[in-house]
């Protein structure tokens, strides 16, 4: 989202605790008087001898609901609104931030899509933190906007998804890895169907899957974060290399049974080793099928 304000547009102050909990005016808050004037731009002096003030920076010419975005992201990365607390309706927005009422819902409806609200009922929105798939969503569209190659994300996945399966290890509990094992199973069973474009379908939503799994035990939200943009485009892609590679899905199927049993044996450098392998394994593929290492990775939705 873009950092801008709009012109005249006030923000709460984010060095003081204010009071977001109901209906607020703009001249009673002193959080906002507060933050008015450090906002504030400087006056020219009326003292001849005085130095002449700086020329104001320009503005952005972005939209009013970008600069309401911003200011209650700022608020609630800031700590002043909690998850699970309210956020004040749309009448105490727009008095507020001085602005229309439809400004402020559109603001909200930015706030919305990129996770940090939910709507719990038709006039209620309330400070949610954005999940994995959420901004990963986000991470990987801007990937597809900088045409991202299998190559770029390829170098990516094989640092970051064998040191998912060495913390997954150390970190993984007794559920996660039965979901991992649950995953294996199914993946064991799709290598068996006889249609190949299923078959292809089937292992590359399970693969994604997989990996999800593994680096979702990590207990690290960073690398959680930094994985998933490039779990969702990257592992779709087998599709792609399915049709060309029958042998592909069994040798699929044994890499992820062999990580989540050393996962399960608190075997760190097992798990990494096999991820690693597996990791290149599919490079191998991408290559055997004659496929370029350069190639522009396509949208999962058109796979």
């Amino acid at each position: 989202m873009p950092r801008t304000r709009c012109r005249g547009l006030p923000a709460l102050a984010l060095g003081a605790k204010a009071d977001m909990t109901g209906p607020v005016r703009k001249r009673d808050n002193p959080g906002l008087r507060r933050n008015a004037m450090n906002r504030q731009v400087a006056r020219p002096s009326t003292d001849p001898g005085a130095d002449a003030p700086a020329e104001p920076k320009a503005r952005s010419a972005s939209p009013a609901y970008l600069a309401v975005a911003n200011d209650l992201q700022d608020l609630i990365l800031a700590g002043v609104l909690k998850p699970g607390e309210a956020i004040p309706g749309e009448v105490a927005l727009a008095e507020q931030f001085g602005v229309h009422r439809s400004t402020i819902r559109e603001g909200i409806r930015q706030l919305e899509s990129a996770g940090y609200l939910i709507r719990v009922s038709r006039k209620r929105m309330v400070v949610t933190i954005p999940g994995a798939d959420t901004i990963g969503s986000g991470a990987s569209r801007a990937m597809l906007m900088h045409r991202v190659t299998f190559r770029q994300l390829w170098e990516a996945a094989v640092v970051l998804e064998p040191l998912s399966a060495a913390l997954a290890a150390r970190h993984a509990g007794r559920l996660q890895i039965d979901e991992m094992r649950r995953n294996v199973d199914r993946t064991v069973a799709a290598v068996e169907l006889s249609d190949p474009g299923q078959k292809a379908a089937a292992l590359a939503d399970l693969d994604k899957e997989f990996h999800a799994l593994v680096c979702g035990s990590t207990g690290n939200f960073a690398v959680i974060l930094a994985r998933d943009p490039i779990g969702q485009l990257l592992y779709p892609a087998y599709r792609m290399i399915a049709p060309d590679l029958p042998q592909s899905g069994a040798r699929l199927a044994l890499a992820h049974a062999h990580v989540v049993e050393a996962i399960a044996a608190g075997d760190a450098a097992t798990a990494e080793s096999w991820m690693r392998k597996h990791i290149e394994d599919f490079r191998r593929g991408w290559l055997l099928a004659g496929l370029h290492e350069d190639l522009q990775v396509a949208d999962p939705g058109d796979v």
